[in-house]
């Protein structure tokens, strides 16, 4: 079940919104959450799909610290299945500006999930780490990437390797979409994300 609960906490953990002169990492996120397993070949599982929905937001504390959370839950209802999982994330970051509009970014987080699949529950907690670039390629467009590593005290550790975008079509709220590829298991976000505090940089 690691798989699982990395993937979709990698996905939601990602601490990232704009729109003033500088980056800034006060927002809010709602998102539509799709995970596509892969299992092992030696495994007799075959491959199956889990959907659901994630929330988050991040507020900064100074200019450079901020302290994030999130929650997500997904579940595979398809015949013969009733696989459901809950994901709590919260952690703390920091943003190191490398250039104008571009941070190098760090975090730390703890990360809670919950799983059941209809005769076992099982729930695990892990630390994660993790460091990425974020930047603004356009007035109203901004990437990111990175990679996450998370240490499941029952499961244990997996790598997330993580790309997403936001759309600004206002100035306080972007069309935002994400992937995270872990071990068997790509995981992927769209959604909506909005900042606050700050006046836009219109």
């Amino acid at each position: 079940m690691r798989i699982l609960h990395a993937a979709i906490a990698a996905s939601a953990l990602l601490p990232i919104s704009t729109q003033a002169d500088e980056l800034i990492y006060t927002f809010w996120n709602a998102a539509y959450v799709r995970a596509d397993f892969s299992p092992p070949a030696s495994s007799e599982m075959s491959d199956f799909r889990m959907d659901g929905f994630g929330l988050g937001g991040s507020v900064e504390v100074t200019d450079r610290v901020f302290v994030f959370g999130s929650y997500a839950d997904v579940s595979d209802m398809s015949a013969g299945s009733s696989l459901s999982e809950r994901t709590y994330g919260v952690g703390a970051g920091y943003a190191w500006p490398l250039a104008e509009s571009f941070d190098i970014v760090g975090r730390l987080g703890y990360i809670h999930a919950d799983a059941d699949d209809g005769y076992y529950k099982l729930s695990d907690d892990a630390y994660a780490i993790g460091a990425g670039l974020r930047g603004r390629v356009l007035d109203s467009i901004e990437f990111e990437g990175g990679v996450e590593y998370a240490d499941f005290s029952r499961t244990g550790n997996t790598t997330n390797y993580i790309i997403g975008a936001q759309w600004y079509f206002v100035d306080q709220l972007a069309l935002s979409g994400s992937a995270a590829f872990g071990d068997n298991v790509t995981t992927y976000t769209l959604g909506f994300r909005g900042t606050w505090g700050r006046n836009s940089r219109r």
